[in-house]
């Protein structure tokens, strides 16, 4: 598969960042403000076993707690030294109730905090047992619907209305995108950046200074020139790297 870029639809040439950034957000908004129009019902229906911890709007409220539920689980980090409720509210209502427990250390200058979070129902209970985030369903169903329509069209319903449309280099004219190539186009995307993240594990296991250089050598500078580089080339209306690797 030879490298597919985004193009505009009246006329051959490569969709700018704004083009791209915007038909993204648009494709997002369609999933997440139906689940967030129904995320209080639910929450309020099933106890609080459903619910949206991150609506697109919302408002959070947060105060301090005196004591904590018993029945926790797991248990709570130990030496505790706080406790915090959370609710977040979208204009249809209560949407997530959390509970926030953990202890707060101060290492050479250095605040570190160990924390969990207990999803809570609207009347401040512990839930226990299964519970789902429907944030986690709208990332799911937004992947599905943007791999599946570029697939069959090279265009989702944002790309649409932005007038761009993911094509194949040597065949502009054909619609239906290699899906292999689909895939490895968005590994590049999500995967090597995860991939660069993975040294900032030393922060866990070892010293603070040697910490910090293994992050900013292997996670920061690598990252860094990925993003920067493929920023530039989207900007300039050149193929990015991830485009260039899916054929």
């Amino acid at each position: 598969m030879s490298p597919a870029f985004e193009t505009g639809a009246s006329e051959l040439r490569r969709a700018g960042f704004w083009q791209r950034v915007l038909a993204f957000f648009i494709d997002c908004a369609l999933v997440t403000v139906p689940l967030t129009l129904i995320a209080a019902p639910l929450y309020s229906v099933t106890d609080g076993r459903i619910f949206m911890s991150s609506p697109i709007v919302k408002y959070q409220a947060c105060r301090g707690q005196s004591s904590v539920p018993a029945n926790l689980a797991p248990a709570p980090p130990d030496s505790s030294t706080f406790a915090t409720k959370c609710s977040i509210y979208t204009i249809i209502g209560l949407t997530y109730n959390a509970l926030i427990v953990g202890r707060q250390t101060v290492n050479h200058g250095v605040t570190a905090t160990v924390s969990t979070t207990y999803a809570l129902n609207a009347n401040g209970v512990f839930v226990n047992g299964q519970k789902l985030d429907l944030n986690d369903v709208a990332s799911v169903v937004v992947a599905i619907m943007i791999l599946s329509l570029q697939w069959r069209s090279g265009q989702t319903l944002g790309q649409k209305v932005m007038s761009i449309r993911l094509i194949m280099v040597q065949s502009p004219d054909m619609k239906r995108i290699k899906f292999r190539g689909l895939l490895i186009r968005y590994c590049a995307i999500f995967l090597f950046p995860m991939i660069c993240l993975i040294p900032l594990v030393g922060f866990l296991i070892l010293p603070l200074a040697a910490a910090i250089i293994v992050g900013v050598l292997f996670s920061g500078i690598p990252l860094a020139y990925w993003l920067i580089g493929n920023l530039g080339l989207i900007i300039q209306r050149k193929d990015p790297w991830f485009d260039r690797w899916a054929g």
